[in-house]
């Protein structure tokens, strides 16, 4: 089930209950106001029949009659003396289905209960089904249903297209991710304008294409630059055994310039192919967790200098060390060295623009990385390298 019906689901859930709620708070206040309403009625009609009563009590010779004709529509009176029933008009049974004195909220029938003398001997009890009552509380509750039916549905119905609506931006995401290809130079995801949790996530996504798109350029950058190396000995090689072949092989110094320059090229290809596995293992390693700064070392070597060899000052805030670089026949030491400086001298410096921590490195390693000018591009054969050296405590 996707997102939005999710949604959907529990919005509606939610309403339901709410609405039921709603339904019940509505029933129980209104008939507790109908009681009420009811209560008083009966109330004043009692007091009203208790004065009529002493006034026509010497003339009346037949009580049941005279309360007969005072009983109204779903009404029922009763006269008591001393818990003893004298006279009653009960047409419809009321007072069976419900005590004779008492009622309340709970009770089938509302009773009110009114003495007739000062002992309380003689009582007049008046009943009352309440039918007008119930046929108004029946027609609240058949139009609270109806009307929260309606308001169901048309929650639902809205909800579903608001949320089509609001994820309308993710759902344009989607499909740009999904039509992304190698092919295009630069894709990205369109951010809406609403400056909420999506846009940034918009963003987020942009930012993260970003990345990769610069990775896989620096990626199909490395491949070329690599192959490029890897061609220029295998030609040297190829070159040379030719010439071995066909006439080089019988004269001796021939043969050795062959041979020494095939062994030279045989060494070079293997520390660039060391050189490639080095970089393969450093990208596959885990990084170590605790304090670490990474220090930028830009290798700007003249073709005559021998810094390669020297160590390179890595300075950061109040911390400085001279540490040595490893494996100065590397191929990026041996590619910055054929650069010459316009001023014709050169040096390797060093940049600490991301701070250091700590006062012991513990190892330093090279990573390849893709900014670097492009005249250095041209002039040291494809050489682009920016070192990052990851400084750690305590290894």
């Amino acid at each position: 089930m996707g997102i939005k019906w999710r949604l959907t689901l529990f919005s509606t859930i939610g309403l339901v209950a709410l609405l039921l709620l709603f339904n019940v708070f509505v029933y129980r206040v209104l008939w507790e106001y109908f009681q009420y309403a009811e209560r008083e009625r009966l109330s004043d009609k009692v007091h009203d029949l208790v004065e009529l009563y002493h006034e026509v009590r010497p003339y009346l010779t037949d009580q049941n009659a005279w309360l007969r004709s005072h009983v109204g529509d779903q009404e029922a009176v009763r006269l008591l003396q001393r818990g003893v029933v004298v006279a009653e008009a009960d047409p419809h049974g009321l007072f069976r289905a419900s005590p004779p004195t008492g009622g309340g909220a709970s009770a089938p029938v509302l009773t009110v209960t009114l003495p007739l003398t000062s002992n309380g001997d003689e009582v007049l009890v008046l009943a009352s089904a309440m039918g007008e009552a119930r046929r108004h509380m029946e027609r609240v509750v058949k139009t609270t249903v109806l009307g929260s039916a309606f308001v169901l549905v048309g929650a639902v119905v809205g909800g579903y297209g608001m949320t089509r609506l609001a994820f309308r931006p993710v759902t344009s995401m989607i499909r740009t991710v999904r039509s992304i290809s190698p092919s295009v130079p630069e894709p990205r995801v369109p951010v809406p304008n609403s400056r909420d949790e999506l846009a940034e996530l918009a963003s987020t996504f942009n930012d993260l294409l970003g990345r990769i798109n610069a990775l896989l350029s620096r990626q199909r950058q490395f491949v070329a630059d690599a192959s490029h190396e890897l061609k220029t000995p295998l030609t040297v090689i190829e070159g040379y055994l030719r010439l071995l072949r066909r006439w080089g092989a019988a004269d001796p110094s021939v043969r050795d310039e062959a041979l020494a320059a095939i062994e030279h090229h045989v060494t070079r290809m293997k520390r660039l192919t060391h050189d490639l596995l080095f970089l393969a293992r450093l990208e596959t390693e885990p990084e170590a967790k605790g304090p670490k700064a990474l220090v930028n070392l830009t290798l700007l070597c003249s073709s005559g200098s021998t810094a390669s060899t020297r160590p390179a000052r890595v300075g950061a805030g109040a911390a400085v060390w001279d540490w040595p670089l490893r494996r100065p026949s590397s191929r990026p030491m041996a590619a910055a060295s054929r650069w010459k400086a316009p001023s014709g001298r050169g040096r390797p410096s060093a940049s600490a623009s991301r701070g250091t921590a700590g006062n012991d490195p513990s190892r330093i390693f090279f990573r390849e990385r893709s900014s670097f000018s492009h005249r250095l591009l041209r002039n040291a054969g494809g050489c682009r390298r920016i070192m990052e050296i990851p400084l750690r405590q305590g290894r």
